[in-house]
């Protein structure tokens, strides 16, 4: 609604006031005279009219709000909108940022683990005087090449057991709880608080024994 049209109205009502006012306050001499005059029919037709462009402002301004209204309504539902997918894109990160945090942690517990076995495998499987770079009747070329033989056959183990661990690890991923995309999100994310809740409480309990020992 328009400023201007804004004090029309507010003029207007004061007009139909004062006019109701004077109609309902004449005189019997004066509703005489005036209808006599004619006066009396000017007065009532103008208050018509007054009331008519009151009860039109008023129609129009209660649309006017009912538009903003749904206007505000669909800008709020839109903002709502954004905000759930920015919470659903952060819950995605996040949990694509655990996964590659528990992929970073298993492949760096994997290798540790790989190495030590490698090593403990060729110490338990051939002593150090058996493996043929070290046999003195060989030469330097053949003990070398016998060497390097080992080497990659030791990679090639190294590399097979890698794979299975990675796959094992994989599947163990998937298992857990908050990473069921059959749950809700909210589903998932409580799942894995009480799994984090777990593990804390566990890795307490195992320092607190450690401590005794």
């Amino acid at each position: 609604m328009t400023a201007v049209r804004t004090a029309q109205y507010k003029q207007e009502q004061f007009e139909a006031a004062e006019l109701q006012a004077q109609l309902e306050n004449r005189t019997n001499i004066e509703k005489i005279i005036g209808a006599i005059t004619g006066k009396t029919k000017e007065q009532t037709a103008r208050l018509e009219e007054l009331q008519g462009n009151i009860k039109t402002y008023e129609a129009d301004k209660r649309l006017e709000e009912i538009k903003q209204q749904q206007v505000d309504r669909a800008r709020q539902a839109e903002e709502e909108k954004q905000r759930e997918q920015s919470r659903s894109n952060d819950n995605k990160a996040d949990i694509e940022a655990r996964k590659q945090q528990y992929l970073k942690d298993a492949v760096k517990e994997r290798e540790e683990k790989s190495k030590a076995q490698t090593k403990k495998q060729i110490r338990e499987e051939t002593p150090a005087e058996n493996l043929s770079e070290n046999d003195k009747s060989l030469s330097v070329e053949e003990r070398k090449q016998a060497y390097l033989d080992r080497m990659q056959e030791q990679r090639e183990k190294e590399s097979a057991q890698k794979a299975l661990e990675q796959e094992s690890e994989k599947q163990s991923y998937d298992s857990l709880p908050e990473n069921d995309t059959s749950l809700s999100k909210e589903e998932r994310k409580e799942a894995y608080i009480e799994r984090a809740q777990q593990e804390r409480e566990r890795s307490s309990h195992d320092g607190k024994d450690r401590g005794r020992e």
